[in-house]
């Protein structure tokens, strides 16, 4: 070949070269190497010359152990595991072979339900197993996909045909799939067959009007050897809704103790006006703990008595009731009430005094400020909790600095400083944001620094920008392996964009070529805020849920295309930058995701992001979620409707995750009935 010849090609190979990297999608020779690495280890698993051992260790070393990495290129780990199901289907494979497919494969089980249908009832048994172990875990957002009948069926035909009679795993199963099971076979679940009770059917059997249910569920409440049954059938009473049970309830509270008699008054205070009459005996009990319960139990009742009942309980010096009262009263969340629990405030002492502060501040009465920063130091890492989230509400930025100055290092309760961070996003204070700055300069932990680095970042104080410019300048590029960096590079990212760090700009540039959805998204958000319109168009491109058209909410599935493997979080920040930068193009998007298959954490961020903005149109919309499948979803809508529109707030969606203590759902539940119902309902549940 020629030199003009060979220069021609070298040149020609750089305009190539140029254009691939303008268009970001060059891949590195990195990239490359483990496309093939991973090609030739699925090639190995699928071998049958190999032995099962070997053919294992592939699969492992493929999803596994090189998880991470390969969880950066989300749809290529999307594209394995969907190619693993016909190595489960195959009868002719070994067992193990045909189980390590399952375990891998449930990543896309939202798309092939009616195959793992066929699987739990497959020949081998603990093909069985994994297959309903997967279908349990992973089924909720798949249930559109599928005739519910032949799940139903499914989980029923397990239940029935258990010989131990321990179906708790099925009855969770049942309950957060949403499956219509036979009343009947719930009632007849509630007693296992060793004779002990069956806390996932008492749960099932908590069915406005289930009456058939009751005399089992009172009989639970009073003869079960441990309390978890017993407060389960406490609640399951309250919510099937007939007054019948409210004089059973009543006298749980004098004859039961422990969480079982908190668990008779918060089943009471569920009746609200309707058990006034059976409360109002309880109020002379010689018990003080009778008194107690009784006195929180009338923080549902309205009217004229109760509050008068409250107010006078309150003038009640030097007694336990005055503090109780004053909880109570505050869930009324009346200014009128206020002066009667600011006397109470001066009355009362120790721990007290500081339940009577947040029961003032509930009445949004300013002079419990002094109190709740005091409570800031308090030993209980709940009560720094509920004090940091009374400060927000007041809205009283004099708090803010106090708050700022009270993180605690890595390594204490970490629930209080998020409470504390979230409060100084709403306060966007200087002196508070300096404090941030240097608190910024002292941890050296990742998550420290992003959480910090977030606020910072929503304050929008512009004090803080050298201290984010240089945190962000020194940030290295790459995060592989490193999965915290990822997410620390995408808030430094996000907090130069609204901070309106201009210097920015060339880093954010690169980092918005970034192989990791979050870093890219945050980079794309940080460049629109600085002026580059036209990277909007690449944000909207990251829609989670490209091609899926129709309208699932509406049995309108549209193309049957996978969604992008991104995950909770990712479509969460993607939502919420999204819904900052605003317009019709990016709430339609939002709109999208709230009503699609994807992750149930971005849903449920798209539903409250859409929420606050209270748009008269948008309230059909939550109304028709609040029959999601997803109950972090119905959750999410209930609050919406009641915080934003003004609704009741749908305590049937409510209560059936209240007691999900680990579960998102679980969580919001009780926000709802915190924001609704007063602090008296965390007292209730221990927390």
């Amino acid at each position: 070949m020629s030199r003009d010849s060979l220069r021609r090609a070298a040149s020609l190979l750089m305009v190539v070269l140029l254009s691939l990297l303008l268009t970001g999608a060059m891949l590195s020779a990195e990239d490359v190497g483990d496309q093939q690495k991973n090609e030739d280890l699925f090639k190995t698993y699928c071998d049958r010359k190999q032995s099962d051992q070997d053919r294992l260790s592939a699969l492992h070393s493929l999803l596994w152990v090189q998880k991470d990495k390969s969880a950066a290129s989300g749809e290529e780990r999307w594209n394995y595991c969907s190619r693993l199901l016909p190595f489960a289907m195959d009868e002719t494979e070994a067992p193990p072979v045909r189980t390590a497919a399952l375990v891998y494969h449930r990543e896309t089980v939202t798309r092939f339900i009616p195959e793992y249908l066929t699987l739990a009832r497959d020949k081998a048994p603990h093909v069985r197993e994994v297959a309903l172990n997967v279908i349990k875990q992973f089924g909720p957002e798949g249930i559109r996909r599928v005739d519910v009948e032949p799940l139903t069926a499914l989980f029923t035909e397990v239940i029935v045909g258990k010989a131990d009679g321990n179906c708790e795993d099925e009855w969770a199963a049942v309950r957060s799939l949403g499956l219509p099971v036979k009343t009947t076979l719930i009632n007849d679940a509630i007693r296992n067959k060793d004779g002990s009770f069956c806390i996932g059917a008492i749960v099932l059997s908590g069915r406005p009007g289930n009456i058939a249910a009751l005399p089992l569920l009172k009989e639970c409440a009073e003869k079960a050897q441990e309390g978890t049954p017993r407060m389960a059938a406490l609640l399951a009473m309250a919510q099937i809704g007939d007054v019948s049970v409210i004089p059973f309830l009543a006298q749980g509270i004098v004859s039961f103790r422990n969480q079982p008699q908190q668990f008779a008054s918060e089943a009471l205070a569920l009746f609200g006006s309707a058990a006034l009459d059976q409360i109002i005996p309880l109020l002379e009990n010689g018990d003080q703990m009778v008194r107690y319960w009784a006195v929180l139990s009338l923080r549902n009742c309205r009217g004229d008595k109760a509050r008068e009942l409250l107010m006078n309980l309150c003038g009640k010096a030097g007694t336990r009731d005055q503090a109780s009262a004053s909880l109570a009263l505050g869930n009324f969340c009346d200014p009128t009430c206020a002066e009667a629990i600011f006397t109470a405030l001066s009355q009362v002492a120790g721990d007290n005094r500081y339940y009577t502060a947040l029961a003032l501040a509930d009445c949004g009465d300013k002079r419990a400020i002094g109190t709740l920063v005091e409570m800031l130091d308090h030993p209980s890492a709940n009560l720094r909790e509920y004090a940091a989230d009374r400060l927000r509400r007041l809205g009283e930025a004099e708090s803010a600095e106090a708050m700022a100055k009270k993180l605690t290092p890595a390594g204490e309760p970490q629930v209080f400083n998020m409470c504390v961070l979230a409060a100084l996003e709403d306060f966007r204070d200087e002196k508070a944001a300096s404090v941030l700055v240097e608190q910024l300069g002292k941890y050296t932990a990742e998550m420290q620094q992003i959480a910090i680095t977030r606020t910072l970042g929503k304050m929008g104080c512009k004090v803080a920008a050298p201290a984010v410019l240089d945190a962000f300048s020194k940030c290295p590029l790459s995060a592989d392996n490193m999965p915290n960096l990822k997410i620390l590079q995408a808030e430094l990212a996000a907090a130069c964009g609204r901070l309106g760090i201009a210097e920015a700009k060339g880093k954010l540039t690169e980092f918005a070529a970034s192989r990791y959805p979050e870093v890219r998204a945050a980079a794309l958000f940080a460049l629109v805020l600085l002026g580059e319109k036209d990277r909007m168009k690449a944000l909207l491109e990251m829609d989670p849920i490209p091609g899926l058209g129709g309208n699932p909410a509406a049995g309108d599935p549209g193309k049957d295309t996978p969604v992008r493997a991104f995950t909770g979080d990712q479509i969460s920040n993607l939502v919420k930058y999204l819904s900052e930068i605003g317009g019709d193009p990016a709430f339609a998007t939002v709109v999208r995701i709230a009503r699609s298959d994807c992750d149930a954490r971005g849903r449920a961020t798209a539903i409250l992001e859409l929420g606050k903005r209270a748009i008269p149109a948008n309230k059909a919309l939550f109304e028709e979620l609040l029959g999601d499948y997803n109950a972090y979803v119905r959750v999410c809508a209930s609050y919406v409707l009641f915080k934003y529109y003004k609704t009741e707030l749908r305590m049937d969606v409510v209560v059936e995750v209240v007691n999900d203590w680990y579960s998102a759902a679980g969580v919001m539940a009780r926000k709802c009935v915190r924001e609704a119902k007063g602090i008296s309902f965390w007292l209730f549940l221990g927390e």
